[in-house]
This record gives C-alpha cells, structure tokens and sequence, in this order.
C-alpha cells in the first residue's frame, strides 16, 4: 500500500455542548503512517510513536507494528466536548483507526 506524505486520510469532528465543531485533520506522514513497520521506516513529523509492539504477520513481514499518538488543545477550553467522531476521509487506501481517546483539565 502506497499512501503519499500529507494525504488527507481522516479526521476528529469534535463536538461542543453549544452545537460548535472542530475538525482536526489527520494527515499521512504527519500523524500516522502504516502500522507495518521496519527499522527504516519513517517516522511522523507531528504525532509520536505511542506503543510498539509484534503480531504473527508482522514478524512474517520482517517487521512490527506500531500505534501513534496525537495530541490536541481545545482551543475553546470553556466549551464543554460532548462528543467526537473519528472519520476515514478521501478515496487513498488507508484505513485509519482509533484504538483509545483521553482527556485532562
């Protein structure tokens, strides 16, 4: 799978008590690149490498896996967030997914 660097490949739709929203883009090569990974892999330029880790078809692969993680700051701290959809956008072959969401004050 071949995905180009800042491809638009997804985004957060956050949702306020007010009815407001914020879309956050999620961007190939910059926040996620494929799971599969090697050693000479590259790297994202705004997210970090969360968890990294194996499963049999990674090994076949002659690789692991790796999760990344985003971080964001609402920029309307006194809006309540009620809600967010995680969104696959435009037709690239990617298929982002989010494995776990947290909050803090």
């Amino acid at each position: 799978m071949f995905v180009p660097d800042d491809t638009r490949i997804g985004e957060y739709r956050i949702h306020y008590e007010d009815g407001g929203m914020e879309i956050i883009p999620i961007v190939y090569g910059k926040d996620v690149r494929d799971w599969w990974f090697t050693e000479n892999s590259k790297g994202v330029a705004r997210g970090k490498i969360a968890w990294k880790g194996d499963n049999e078809a990674a090994k076949e692969f002659g690789g692991q896996i790796r999760l990344f993680l985003t971080s964001w700051e609402n920029p309307r701290p006194t809006k309540r967030v009620t809600s967010f959809d995680y969104v696959k956008v435009g037709d690239s072959p990617a298929a982002p997914f989010c494995v776990a969401a947290t909050t803090e004050e």
